[in-house]
């Protein structure tokens, strides 16, 4: 962490009656979760409450737009067994896009921590995805 976000947390710790020493022990998402992130974001109750919230699955078939689902198989954060594919292959409207590799959707890469590699991966879809759209174009109008 920079010195800048070091004393953004410190405060954070103090305002929320974070117990560091808990955070510190924690083995479980689950953990952290009751200790910091349901005591920064006072609307959710529970742990549980705010997973259901943050889930996507209820929204999934809502998605009238295409998008792009991404995510890695290697995620530490989000199990692939949380992603509601089946529900994303039932909508026309998802592209989903599964990695062996790449971690957690936000995670850095590189040494020097600058760029997020969903930005990478979605670049390189995008580019594929123009790349058959111009050759079927082309195969249809010669």
């Amino acid at each position: 962490m920079s010195d800048e976000e070091k004393k953004v947390f410190a405060e954070m710790v103090n305002m929320y009656g974070i117990d560091l020493d808990k955070l510190k022990q924690a083995e479980t998402w689950r953990t952290i979760d009751e200790e910091f992130t349901i005591k920064v974001h006072r609307r959710f109750k529970t742990a549980a409450a705010y997973y259901n919230e943050a889930s996507c699955l209820m929204r999934v078939h809502d998605i009238k737009v295409p998008t792009l689902v991404l995510h890695s198989k290697d995620d530490p954060i989000i199990p692939i067994d949380c992603v509601p594919k089946q529900e994303c292959y039932h909508n026309p409207n998802i592209i989903t896009a599964i990695t062996r590799r790449g971690a957690h959707v936000c995670f850095f890469m590189g040494t020097d921590g600058k760029r997020r590699w969903y930005t990478h991966a979605s670049a390189e879809f995008l580019e594929n995805a123009l790349d058959v759209l111009n050759e079927t174009d082309h195969n249809t109008s010669g």
